[in-house]
């Protein structure tokens, strides 16, 4: 299966996540590599959950039924092309979701075995 430039893009952002995190290593150590995996996480279910829509705040309740009442009163070519985005979106936010874990793994672990010597 051939990449596309979605596929080059995860390529780009996980090397400059690995070139963040190698930078909060060397001035936090292995603590600051589990608080960027848990930005990443917080960043990517935010943008997982609201789906494509504004969920709007207290002083606008009335997006989110404006914006389903607009989507109800699309075509059907619309709605398909909509689907697609959305697929592709996830597909993102999953991939951001593993790099993040593995961040929080990879900085939980080290702290707490290497950083804290409670492996011992």
């Amino acid at each position: 299966m051939p990449r596309d430039d979605l596929d080059l893009f995860h390529i780009a952002a996980a090397l400059g996540a690995c070139l963040v995190a190698a930078g909060l290593y060397k001035w936090m150590g292995f603590f600051g590599v589990a608080i960027l995996g848990m930005f990443i996480l917080f960043v990517a279910t935010n943008i997982d959950l609201e789906g494509g829509r504004s969920l709007g705040n207290t002083r606008n309740i009335s997006l989110f039924a404006q914006q389903m009442t607009s989507e109800d009163s699309t075509t059907h070519s619309e709605r398909a092309a909509l689907k697609s985005e959305r697929k592709r979106r996830r597909r993102s936010t999953d991939y951001a979701m593993a790099v993040g874990g593995a961040f929080l793994l990879v900085g939980g672990l080290g702290f707490f075995f290497l950083q804290l010597h409670l492996g011992r």
